[in-house]
């Protein structure tokens, strides 16, 4: 077994060190939390700057006149949409993340428990809810005389950025982060399934006029930016666990995160 960092629970790797392991995380990562952060800003400066503003809600306007969903209307009743709804609110969120965190307590990888922790906390909580706060910008309402309508679902405060579009990229995330790396196949195909998980929640919380289409991108940059910036600085306590629950066949000193 290759050295690890001492665990939560204060158990050491196989040699007994108990010394944290020198740092090893992968700049892509951080550098591709930036790219996410830089697009939140995009959208976010263009979206409440005087000189663009107007041209962005034309686009929100657009496409909302295109999707969005009249008061009973069939199109989001069925499973997709409501699944989407009710999974990713605040309750549904928080009771996925405590089954990922008691699976991973069960099986002892207490990093990735606190990871799926903080991710969900930190970033589709805490940063999403003050970003709300600080720009506060308006939901969708009622405009009769063009056959627009507010959200279907009662929503809170706060549009921008999409909290709900925000969980679904931290989920997205967090399911690679918490799969085995000898989980091969799985593993290759979480990022597309991440992908067609946040583009479905933008699709849908504009289906039901919860929010414009830019608090959708802007939600989801925010929450795959946050959570990759959390697992670029946990990196190195993750990978450690991942090595100490490799199968013996694989479990060698220069086994590293597949890439």
């Amino acid at each position: 077994m290759s050295s690890g960092p001492r665990t939560p629970s204060g158990t050491n790797d196989a040699e007994g060190s108990g010394s944290s392991p020198a740092p090893e995380r992968n700049l892509q990562r951080l550098i591709n939390a930036v790219q996410y952060f830089a697009i939140f800003g995009i959208v976010a400066l263009l979206a409440f700057n005087r000189v663009t503003h107007d041209y962005i809600q034309n686009i929100d306007n657009t496409w909302r006149g295109f999707i969005g969903a009249a008061p009973g209307d069939a199109s989001y009743q069925w499973f997709v949409p409501m699944a989407l709804q009710h999974g990713f609110d605040t309750i549904g969120a928080v009771a996925i993340c405590l089954v990922l965190i008691i699976v991973c307590l069960v099986f002892k990888r207490y990093w990735h428990a606190l990871f799926a922790g903080l991710s969900l906390a930190l970033v589709a909580g805490g940063l999403v809810q003050g970003f709300k706060h600080l720009f506060n910008r308006e939901r969708p309402a009622d405009d009769l005389e063009n056959e627009l309508w507010s959200s279907v679902f009662p929503v809170d405060h706060g549009s921008f950025p999409s909290g709900h579009s925000a969980a679904a990229a931290v989920f997205a995330i967090m399911f690679l982060v918490l799969v085995p790396w000898q989980w091969k196949r799985l593993r290759a195909a979480i990022p597309y399934i991440g992908a067609a998980l946040v583009l479905a929640m933008m699709w849908q919380r504009t289906l039901t006029n919860a929010h414009w289409l830019s608090d959708t991108v802007a939600g989801a940059a925010l929450g795959l930016g946050g959570a990759l910036l959390l697992w670029w600085f946990m990196q190195p306590w993750l990978d450690a666990e991942q090595r100490e629950h490799l199968p013996a066949a694989l479990d060698a000193p220069e086994s590293r995160e597949p890439q």
